[in-house]
């Protein structure tokens, strides 16, 4: 075995990546199934084994939240709990945790041409915020804003997944009251776009629209939809994740000025682009919804939205980056 100075891993709601680093550069990652470990210590101790290291320090990037600056609960699967004095018994310390979409920001800010694939062109303003986000089995959402001190930038993690959803339709509003119908939300009192256009509310979009057109819900179909793209009212469903997704890169956008581009990742907006299934249409629809009121001399917000550039980063390993470069840059999390 090789000493490693660190495994870099990128634990995501399905799969999660894991790569030797020894402070010049990032080895091979291995891509893991989640499902196949009983424990995130069961996963890290095959990792080591696969990857033939010893006495690594970990650095995750990683959904949930910290109970305490010792505990991590696994937003995506329940029975995951990261702790350091476990991981320290076992002689895989933890160096430090943070938010994958967090992490994400940081490597996509080194990212060049070949790993970004434009999706809807546009002028970024230059050293504005950029916003880093999409739709894996959740939203993750971060902005990177410039700090002119540093001469870089620096990022801000949020929970904007859980934004309530908006609509400007009535087809949009149907379908969100649909959805909620559904889910009978007697303790959820706000639908959030993860309900609408993530991993998890992929099944509930179609199942709405199935409801709505009279047809059939097949739950086999729903919770794999992008696998059945013959699927009876699979267009339809298609179109209106990109209409809210849309609204959710509105909202974002203005929320966080992220004038300077936003750069989409996570596991469902990358298997929609692997497919050729990107909407640019049904999204732009959104988007570049006009805010402002008629009578206004100067449409500011409007062409601000019209200005921005949506991209796709087009690498699978984007957040191990980001993890190097948190460690480079000495960045607390």
């Amino acid at each position: 075995m090789s000493t490693s100075e660190y495994l870099l891993a990128d634990i995501g709601g399905t799969h999660a990546r894991i790569a030797t680093y020894d402070g010049d550069k990032i080895g091979k990652p291995v891509i893991l199934k989640i499902i196949d470990f009983d424990s995130p210590i069961d996963l890290f101790k095959h990792a080591v084994e696969k990857l033939s290291v010893s006495k690594p320090k970990l650095a995750i990037a990683s959904t949930g939240h910290e109970e305490s600056p010792d505990v991590l609960h696994a937003a995506n699967n329940s029975k995951w709990v990261l702790e350091k004095k476990a991981f320290k018994q076992e002689n895989l310390p933890i160096a430090f945790w943070a938010n994958d979409f967090y992490v994400t920001a940081y490597g996509a800010l080194s990212l060049g041409h070949d790993d970004l694939e434009s999706l809807v062109p546009g002028k970024p303003r230059p050293y504005a915020a950029k916003m880093i986000g999409g739709p894996g089995t959740g939203i993750g959402l971060a902005y990177a804003d410039y700090i002119k001190e540093l001469e870089y930038y620096r990022v801000r993690e949020t929970f904007g997944g859980w934004f309530a959803v908006s609509t400007i339709t009535e087809e949009q509003n149907l379908c969100l009251r649909t959805v909620r119908s559904l889910k009978n939300m007697e303790f959820q009192k706000a639908v959030s776009y993860e309900d609408v256009c993530a991993g998890r509310g992929l099944p509930y979009l179609y199942e709405a629209i199935c409801k709505i057109h009279g047809q059939q819900y097949s739950s086999e179909i729903g919770t794999s939809l992008l696998s059945h793209t013959n699927a009876p009212l699979f267009n339809e469903t298609l179109r209106l994740f990109h209409e809210f997704l849309g609204l959710f890169l509105h909202t974002a956008a203005l929320a966080g000025h992220a004038w300077g581009g936003i750069y989409l990742d996570g596991g469902v907006i990358q298997k929609i682009c692997d497919k050729g299934l990107f909407d640019a249409k049904a999204l732009t629809s959104t988007f570049h919804a006009n805010p402002q009121p008629e009578g206004q001399t100067e449409m500011i917000v409007y062409d601000a939205l019209l200005a921005v550039p949506i991209k796709r980063i087009d690498t699978e390993y984007v957040a191990l980056s980001g993890l190097k470069t948190i460690i480079e840059q000495g960045i607390k999390t």
